[in-house]
């Protein structure tokens, strides 16, 4: 055994100084040496296979945002730009509100031609009163410029003034006094459709003293 125990640490001792010479360093070293090189390349070789892991992942993330998925959906930047959301829109009015806002403009048109129309039949009857005291007063001049007292009765003229046919009723009637009449001047509207309306009256009195 204790041959074998020799003979062992002979060999070390030449294995030792043949590294020793080959390398210039000794065993321990060497191996020291060797091992942090193999550790150095393998941790060279992780980082560029992860490297390169990491730079294909991000060649197929951005294909990916250019087009629809394996499962169909598109990538939520692609359909934001396909179809923009409206950012402060304003809101148009709808159907219903148009229609309402069109029947309050009709209910106030109609009731507008209506204060109209009501406005010029108002203009137009002051009108033909007018006309009809002018026709009521000239009559009645008339007759005081003739000094006659006619007799109690009823006389109907004829009194156009402004462009109307009127007819003048002369209703005379006698006084206390024989040397006055009373004398009503109704005038009548010759065209209008309602028989015996009376536009105007006019009341007075004749003298037969000058």
């Amino acid at each position: 055994m204790a041959s074998e125990v020799a003979a062992d640490e002979v060999v070390n001792e030449a294995v030792d100084d043949a590294v020793d010479e080959t390398f210039g360093v000794p065993v321990d070293e060497a191996v020291d040496e060797a091992v942090v090189e193999a550790v150095d390349e393998a941790v060279d070789d992780a980082v560029d296979k992860a490297s390169n892991a990491a730079t294909g992942d991000a060649r197929h993330g951005n294909a990916g945002d250019s087009a629809p998925g394996a499962s169909g959906q598109a990538h939520p930047s692609a359909a934001g730009a396909a179809f923009p959301r409206p950012c402060n829109r304003e809101r148009g009015f709808t159907l219903i509100e148009v229609l309402v806002a069109l029947a309050i403009i009709a209910v106030a048109m109609g009731a507008a031609l209506r204060a109209t129309g009501v406005m010029a039949a108002n203009n137009r009857a002051l009108q033909d009163k007018t006309l009809a005291l002018l026709a009521a007063q000239n009559a009645l001049t008339q007759l005081r410029l003739e000094q006659a007292l006619p007799r109690a009765g009823t006389q109907m003229v004829p009194c156009p003034q402004g462009g109307l046919a009127l007819q003048c009723e002369l209703v005379f009637t006698n006084s206390m006094n024989r040397s006055f009449r009373q004398v009503a001047v109704k005038v009548h509207d010759a065209a209008s459709s309602r028989e015996g309306a009376i536009l105007l009256q006019l009341d007075g009195l004749l003298s037969s003293l000058r």
